[in-house]
């Protein structure tokens, strides 16, 4: 029997542990023992008493709420049963009273489910500081409250639980700890693990809480804490647990604290309130918010969310929302992880960017993740996020969107290690009509991972500018894509970072940097606008490459670096910089600058190392409506062009074609690639090359044309004496030089030979075509017969007499080539060389002479 009542009392698990058990308990024991067998009904009737005590449902018992001794004649006071508010309460007296400060101490503190319990607050008291002294947690699961206006300090190093149903009644702030003390400037404490005489109690300011050994934690089970306006609510302990429910400071601060052992917060007073301070904290815990649970520091201006952690995960529809409601400056949501940030949606991802991207998002909507948002006048807040590691997936969201007129907030992730959005969206926008301007988006990482319809984005869908977007990973960017989703409101839904106009408002800029960028399948980097507002600048910074390979698993979408003004627009497309070691645009990647509307169309500048284009790979400023095609210059080493790959600066309606400069070492185009500057209706633009080697396959070309209107011009410039019309194979041994020899008057008996070696190309570079040649015929060296058919000899005489004559011919094109027997090269054209081959003997004879005066 006494091994049952005591599993009763430690195993009945009643949310609240009854200190008052463990005494009953005892007494009930000796008495069963010491009743005679033989009067068994009245040991039945104790033993019932004892059950039924045992496994009472919560009830009124006294010792749920136990004060100690330690304040000696200063101790806590319990009063039952009065009116506060109009209701039934219990109310607790007494405690140790120093200047502002009014000090209680408990041995058990526990509320019951439905209790109602309240501090007396004298006049002149500012901060009531509870602690409890006892080896148990404290449950609270009614409603707990002040009878009057100070701050509410609960500390209990055990641990602290809100049970669904628990309240707050206060009209101050309010912080539940679970620190082992509160330490005092004049260096004193009030501590909960080893009382103090009440002697030393202060009247000095907290400097602030500090931990013991094992930090227990705080609980909220669906519960739903409230402060008032303006006010602080603060649950600091080692984990910190928000199982449901919902922990609110309208307009004002809502501190989350998760610490390990012997970590000391410090206390900072601030307007008759307390701001918490972790910079002596060197390790942390966890925080979790699951099933639903919501911090919410809303208003008419919104409210401060400060959260420090080792990792905060959010999950279940778990949010963080400082909401904008009115005309004041909202607030801002600041999360600090020393391991990382995780928020993991539901799977309603494509419902919500939806009515984000709309500009119908309302308070009711949001869920997974944190929200900084303003629906009036006032500005939203801005979100900071601090961490090695922040990761959103499956529909999770951090933004801080202006849906009304004041500007919107801006969003800073700064993760050391990496950034991975996995069907997630950071956002920042400007909403409808006269909105404000959107927030800035700002990602500092060094892996920054986007794939499954992930977006990083900035837009405006009304008259306000839209934010700057800008990445700065320290390793890589890696946008991986998929199947293009159609929206209900006809919007192609892509992987990627996007900055986005559908309003009067100029689309922001877009700055990527990093090492090394790769964009595939289908995801984007995009600068637009869909209307009246110009398109963002985008920028590309990545010292060693940027690749852009590849299009969607169904086809409809490219890779694709883009600054466009979409179909249906007026505004102008933005300008598109990229500066790397490396650029690859292979598999239809694309490179562009276009419009689609009536706007004109930015414009492209490219400086790399190499430029590389493969398989329809392509590198665009056009228009195809009526807007000016847009410029492109590039300024490489090298430049190459394969497969179906194409350069174009065109205007497909009235527009003229834009402008092509390349600056180049050299320049390879080969297998149906093209460069172009064509126009429809306008003036085709003008393509200036400078390089000095320029080598195009006879099914390649450079083009300047329009089709009703004036052509461009092309003009090449290069160090290369001659343009490859076409660049056949060049065959093993395509020149005999013991042949060239023998055929010439220097192969003569009589004559002193030479040599002439022709050895490859000249060393010109190789393609994977082969070597190039050039494709103008060469003349041979021939022997001169000694029966010349041509029957006379020019004189030496007959030469000395005309020596003063020159030939003047007209500037022409090389179309050929003939080597003198000293090594010299002769070029010329075809009328030229044949003339020249019918004076052979002419030639042999100089060489004749000259050899005989040496």
């Amino acid at each position: 029997m006494a091994q049952d009542i005591e599993n009763g009392c430690d195993e009945s698990k009643l949310r609240i542990r009854l200190n008052g058990c463990l005494l009953i308990r005892e007494v009930l024991e000796k008495l069963i023992l010491s009743i005679p067998v033989k009067k068994s009904k009245t040991l039945i009737n104790y033993t019932f008493l004892l059950l039924f005590y045992v496994l009472l449902p919560q009830g009124r018992a006294f010792a749920q709420l136990t004060p100690d001794t330690t304040l000696g004649s200063e101790s806590s006071i319990i009063t039952p049963s009065v009116l506060i508010n109009n209701q039934p309460a219990d109310r607790i007296d007494g405690g140790a009273l120093r200047g502002a400060n009014l000090f209680h101490s408990f041995l058990e503190f526990n509320l019951n489910d439905g209790q109602r319990l309240y501090f007396a607050s004298p006049t002149g008291i500012e901060t009531i500081i509870t602690r409890v002294t006892g080896a148990n947690p404290s449950n609270i699961l009614g409603t707990l409250g002040v009878n009057g206006s100070a701050n509410l300090f609960l500390m209990n190093p055990n641990g602290i639980l809100f049970g669904s149903n628990a309240r707050l009644d206060i009209k101050g702030s309010f912080f539940a700890t679970t620190a082992s003390s509160m330490v005092f400037a004049d260096s004193n404490s009030f501590s909960a693990t080893t009382p103090q005489n009440p002697s030393l109690l202060t009247v000095s300011v907290p400097l602030g809480v500090q931990f013991g050994a094992t930090p227990a934690t705080v609980q909220v089970q669906e519960s739903t804490l409230q402060v008032p306006l303006g006010r602080t609510l603060a649950l600091v302990g080692g984990e910190v647990r928000l199982q449901g429910g919902t922990v609110a400071a309208p307009g004002g601060r809502i501190e989350l604290g998760s610490v390990a052992d012997h970590s000391f917060v410090s206390l900072k007073p601030i307007n008759n309130d307390w701001q918490l301070g972790y910079e002596g904290v060197q390790n942390f815990q966890d925080i979790q918010l699951s099933n639903r649970a919501v911090v919410n520091a809303s208003g008419d201006g919104g409210g401060d969310i400060l959260v420090w952690a080792r990792s905060l995960r959010l999950g279940e529809e778990s949010r963080l929302e400082a909401l904008t409601l009115g005309s004041q400056r909202g607030g801002k949501i600041n999360v600090n992880a020393s391991n990382s940030v995780e928020l993991t949606g539901t799977g309603t991802y494509l419902q919500d960017i939806q009515l984000f991207l709309t500009g119908q998002i309302k308070p009711a909507n949001l869920r997974n993740g944190l929200f900084t948002l303003s629906y009036g006048s006032g500005a939203a807040g801005d979100v900071v996020i601090n961490t090695p590691s922040f990761v959103a997936r499956n529909g999770a969201f951090v933004a801080t969107s202006t849906l009304g007129a004041g500007e919107g907030g801006d969003l800073t992730v700064n993760a050391s290690d990496n950034v991975e959005l996995t069907t997630s969206a950071l956002i920042t926008g400007s909403g409808l009509g006269d909105s404000g301007q959107a927030g800035n988006l700002t990602v500092n990482t060094g892996r920054f991972l986007v794939q499954e319809y992930g977006v990083l984005g900035t837009s405006t869908l009304g008259s306000g500018r839209g934010g700057e977007l800008t990445v700065n990973a320290s390793q890589s960017v890696e946008l991986l894509g998929n199947n293009p989703i159609v929206l209900g409101s006809g919007t192609r839904f892509l992987t990627g970072l996007f900055s986005t106009t559908f309003g009067g408002g100029d689309a922001g800029d877009v700055q990527v940097m990093t090492p090394r960028l790769s964009v595939r399948d289908g995801a984007a980097i995009g600068a637009s606008t869909a209307s009246l507002g110009k398109g963002g600048n985008l920028t590309v910074t990545a010292s060693e490459f940027v690749e852009i390979i590849g299009k969607s698993g169904d086809g409809s979408a490219q890779s694709a670096v883009a600054a466009t003004a979409e179909a249906g627009s007026t505004g102008q497309g933005g300008n598109l910089t990229v500066q790397t070691g490396e650029l690859r645009l292979e598999d239809e990647g694309r490179l562009s600058v276009r419009s689609r509307g009536t706007g004109d169309a930015g414009n492209l500048e490219v400086i790399a190392d190499s430029i590389n284009l493969d398989n329809q790979g392509s590198i665009a400023a056009a228009t195809t409506v009526a807007g000016e095609g847009g410029n492109i210059k590039l300024q490489t080493h090298s430049l190459q062009l394969r497969r179906n790959s194409i350069i174009n600066a065109e205007a497909g309606g009235s527009g003229n074609g834009g402008n092509i400069t390349i600056d180049t070492d050299i320049l390879v185009a080969l297998k149906n690639s093209s460069i172009t500057a064509n126009a429809f209706q306008g003036t085709g633009g003008n393509i200036t090359i400078n390089t000095q080697g320029l080598f195009v396959a006879p099914t390649s070309k450079i083009t300047a044309s329009s089709t009703l209107g004036i052509s461009g011009v092309v003009d090449i410039n290069t160090e290369v004496n001659s343009v490859e019309a076409s660049l056949p194979p060049l065959e093993e041994d395509f020149v005999s030089s013991e042949q060239v020899i023998a055929d010439s008057c220097l192969g003569r008996p009589n004559a002193q030979g030479r040599s002439f070696t022709v050895t490859g190309t000249g060393g010109l570079p190789a393609t994977p075509d082969g070597a190039f040649t050039t494709s103008y015929p060469i003349t041979d060296v021939q022997q001169i017969a000694e029966n010349s058919t041509t029957g006379w000899r020019v004189s030496p005489e007959a030469i000395a007499e005309h020596s003063d004559r020159r030939i003047v011919l007209p500037l022409q094109e090389a179309q050929g080539m003939f080597i003198t027997a000293d090594g010299r090269v002769v070029l010329g054209t075809i009328p030229q060389l044949a003339a020249l081959a019918q004076a052979e003997d002419l030639i042999c004879y100089f060489q004749t002479q000259s050899a005989s005066r040496k």
